[in-house]
């Protein structure tokens, strides 16, 4: 007789359904950091969060909104990092953080 291991709640389905993890919105997220407003104004994935909603809602008369508004974010979340590297200088980990934001 044989029998199967117990399937965990955790593992990896191919169709999960609901929000995604965080892994997941950081490997979306990532390329994004260099992307232009126009392919920024696509990645309605990323629209439902509430950062992005206040943002849309303040520049909803601008020709993309979402993309605007995710430049917007992005570059706040690149100068938060410059600045936190900054302030860290004795680790060589942020200072390559940086120098590849800066690239």
């Amino acid at each position: 007789m044989q029998t199967n291991p117990p399937i965990s709640r955790r593992t990896p389905s191919a169709k999960r359904r609901g929000r995604p993890t965080k892994e997941d919105c950081v490997s979306r997220i990532a390329p994004l950091i260099r992307a232009d407003v126009m392919t920024l104004d696509e990645c309605s994935f990323i629209a439902s969060y509430p950062g992005v909603r206040a943002l849309l809602r303040l520049n909803q008369r601008k020709i993309f909104p979402l993309g605007v508004s995710l430049r917007m974010l992005l570059d706040r979340a690149v100068t938060d990092v410059l600045s936190l590297a900054g302030a860290m200088d004795s680790s060589q980990q942020y200072h390559r953080m940086a120098t590849f934001l800066n690239l």
